[in-house]
C-alpha cells in the first residue's frame, strides 16, 4: 500500500484554500456594518494601540515558545525527540503557512515531523491528529470549569454541553475502536493514522492536554492585559470562564483562524463590560496582531533552520 503524503494542499484548488479567509472577511465586514463602522473607527482612535501592540508582540513570542514546548513534549513522549530550537523554528515557520491556509500550517508541521524524525507520513499524521485531540480535551475541560461558575449563561451552557459530548463521545469511540467491536473495527484499529490515539494511554494524553491547558491559560492572561487598552475591564474570573468557550467556537471549521466567529463570541460574552464598538475594535486588532506579529517569527524560523524540510535517515533522526 502506498504511503499517504502531505501533498493534498498542492492539488487543492486555490479558491478552496482562500474560501475560509473570504468567509472570515465577510463575517468581520458584517459585524462592522451591524455595529456601525464609524463607532468602531472612533474606538480605534481612542484605544492605546501602542501599548496593545507591544503587549501583543511580547505575548506572541511567549506563546510561540510555549507551543513549541508542547510540540517538543509530544515528540519526546512518543520517542521522536528533536532539538527544541529546531522544533521552535518549525512551529514559527508554519505560521507563514497558516497565512495561506490554516490547515496547511498543521500539515506543514506534520511534514517537518516526517522528514526530521524519519517517520512515515501516516505516523506524522497520527501525531498531529492526536495533538489536536489533546487540545480539544484541554479546551473542553477549561470550558466546563468556567461554565460551572456561570450556570445561568445560556450560550456558555450550550458550549459546555458540546464539550461534554466531545469528552464522552471521543472516549467511548476510542474504547470501541480499541476493542474492535465497531463495523470495520479491526481495520480501523490497525490503521496507522489512529495509532497514537489508540495506544497513547491516559497518563500520556492528559500530560499533553495539561500542556495545552497551560498554553490557553497564558492566552487568557494576554487577553486580560490587553483589553484595558480598549477601555474594557472584564473581570479575570469571567475571562477564565468564557475565553476557552470563545476558543472552542473559534475552532469551528467555518472560517480561517476563527475570523468572525471569535469576534462574534467576544461581542456576546464581553457585552456587559463595554460598548459593542470597543469590543469589536479589540476583536479585530486581536486577530490582526496574531497574524501580523507571527510573520517575523516565521521568517526568523525559516532563516535559522533552512534545512527544516530535509529528509533525514533513521540514524540522523535518532533521539539525542
Amino acid at each position: 500500500m502506498p504511503e499517504p503524503s502531505f501533498t493534498w494542499e498542492a492539488t487543492t484548488p486555490l479558491w478552496r484554500r482562500l474560501l475560509p479567509w473570504l468567509i472570515g472577511a465577510i463575517c468581520i465586514a458584517a459585524l462592522l456594518a451591524a455595529i456601525d463602522l464609524e463607532a468602531v473607527a472612533a474606538s480605534l482612535q481612542r484605544a492605546r494601540l501602542g501599548t496593545f501592540a507591544l503587549l501583543a508582540f511580547a505575548f506572541v513570542i511567549v506563546l510561540c515558545l510555549i507551543e513549541a514546548a508542547n510540540l517538543d513534549d509530544l515528540l519526546r513522549v512518543f520517542g521522536h525527540k528533536r532539538p527544541y530550537p529546531e522544533v521552535l523554528a518549525a512551529r514559527a515557520y508554519t505560521y507563514l503557512l497558516m497565512l495561506l491556509n490554516y490547515a496547511l500550517g498543521v500539515a506543514g508541521f506534520g511534514l517537518y515531523v516526517r522528514n526530521r524524525a524519519a517517520v512515515s507520513a501516516a505516523r506524522a499524521s497520527s501525531l498531529m491528529l492526536y495533538y489536536a485531540h489533546c487540545e480539544m480535551l484541554a479546551l473542553c475541560v477549561l470550558t466546563l470549569l468556567g461554565a460551572a461558575a456561570f450556570l445561568d449563561e445560556p450560550v456558555l451552557r450550550s458550549v459546555a454541553l458540546a464539550a461534554i459530548v466531545y469528552l464522552v463521545g471521543s472516549q467511548v469511540l476510542l474504547r470501541l475502536l480499541a476493542s474492535g467491536r465497531l463495523p470495520y473495527g479491526q481495520s480501523l484499529r490497525a490503521s496507522s493514522l489512529l495509532s497514537c490515539l489508540l495506544n497513547s494511554g491516559a497518563a500520556r494524553t492528559w500530560r499533553i492536554a495539561a500542556g495545552r491547558a497551560g498554553y490557553f491559560a497564558v492566552f487568557i492572561l494576554f487577553i486580560a492585559l490587553t483589553l484595558p487598552s480598549f477601555g474594557l475591564d472584564v473581570p479575570l474570573p469571567v475571562l477564565a470562564a468564557t475565553v476557552p468557550a470563545i476558543f472552542l467556537i473559534g475552532n469551528l471549521p467555518v472560517t480561517a483562524a476563527g475570523l468572525g466567529t471569535i469576534q462574534a463570541a467576544m461581542l456576546y460574552f464581553f457585552a456587559p463590560f463595554g460598548d459593542y464598538s470597543d469590543i469589536l475594535a479589540y476583536g479585530v486588532c486581536y486577530s490582526a496582531a496574531l497574524i501580523v506579529f507571527r510573520i517575523p517569527l516565521g521568517v526568523l524560523g525559516a532563516m535559522a533552520y533552512p534545512g527544516l524540510w530535509q529528509r533525514l535517515g533513521p540514524t540522523q533522526a535518532s533521539p539525542h
